[in-house]
């Protein structure tokens, strides 16, 4: 989550320089390059999950993870990379980029994205801001237009975080929980 503006906090996140504040263990934040092409259902929690008995209602929808990266909300477009005066060190804000390159893909697939299927845009933090801003963003040109032509439904399942101790997701699913659970 999170976003940065200058070279201080954006080199804390890309790069794990600075004074803890984002420091070294927020390395590899700026982008993709240190996780794993493919993810178990540990990085699948909440309302992502594939367990049926927390999440019944999405529990055996494919789930495409985008690890959001960007620090910019999803809504950067820059198509060259920013430097910020006094650092040589890139920078790209490409967020909106990086969503509609994955909407691209997914019309490449028309199992995955076939008349009457649901794509459910989600997220938490910044990362659920960026996925009401690519909602809104898509324009009547953009990729949203194209799915609801072939006949596919896009919704949203989550824009903000609140911190309550607990995430949405965690609440959520602790509601429905025998056990139940504690922040």
């Amino acid at each position: 989550g999170g976003f940065c503006d200058s070279a201080e906090t954006c080199g804390s996140r890309a790069y794990g320089d600075g004074d803890g504040d984002g420091g070294s263990h927020q390395m590899g934040r700026g982008g993709s390059g240190k996780w794993p092409s493919e993810c178990d259902v540990a990085c699948t929690p909440g309302l992502l999950s594939g367990n049926c008995r927390f999440n019944p209602q999405l529990c055996e929808a494919t789930v495409v993870l985008l690890k959001y990266c960007s620090a910019d909300r999803w809504t950067g477009r820059r198509a060259g990379a920013h430097f910020f005066d006094g650092d040589a060190r890139p920078y790209f804000f490409a967020g909106a980029r990086i969503v509609e390159e994955l909407i691209d893909a997914l019309l490449q697939m028309p199992l995955l994205l076939s008349r009457g299927s649901t794509l459910v845009l989600g997220g938490q933090s910044a990362g659920g801001v960026g996925a009401l801003a690519a909602m809104d963003s898509s324009g009547e040109s953009g990729w949203l237009p194209a799915l609801e032509r072939r006949g596919v439904h896009v919704r949203t399942l989550l824009g903000w975080s609140v911190d309550m101790g607990l995430s949405v997701e965690e609440e959520l699913l602790c509601r429905g929980a025998a056990s139940g659970c504690s922040a």
